[in-house]
């Protein structure tokens, strides 16, 4: 419990002195969050790293299933059925190593091109642009 308070404090401090995050930092905390489930984070910043990127990749998501029952459908991606949150992260880690020139760019809007370059919605081609 006292972990989970300084951890929320912790983000709390992050979230209101930090510039919007970019490509290198989502990269960083992306792969905490992988690691994470093996136990194989040492620091407090790993921790907090990881449940940031976990953050952001699940209103991303949680976000595109709102637009996708919305009446004038405005589904951002077509993720497969059944997709875990880990297999998500997994798919944002590898779009960002794919393209490091891109990492300059803000955090979400890299997540959204990572979806949206491996879930294409029918009759899009995969793309990369953002």
């Amino acid at each position: 419990m006292e972990l989970l308070l300084i951890s929320a404090l912790a983000l709390h401090s992050i979230a209101a002195s930090s510039p919007p995050a970019n490509g290198h930092q989502l990269l960083v905390q992306c792969s905490d969050a992988v690691r994470a489930p093996a136990g194989n984070l040492t620091s407090p910043e790993q921790v907090v790293g990881g449940a940031l990127c976990i953050g952001l990749v699940r209103g991303v998501v949680e976000i595109n299933k709102f637009y996708e029952v919305a009446p004038d459908d405005r589904t951002l991606f077509c993720s497969p059925s059944g997709e875990s949150l880990a297999q998500a992260i997994q798919v944002i880690v590898g779009f960002l190593r794919a393209h490091p020139e891109r990492l300059a760019q803000q955090d979400t809007r890299l997540i959204l091109a990572a979806f949206r370059e491996a879930y294409p919605c029918k009759g899009e081609l995969p793309s990369a642009s953002g």
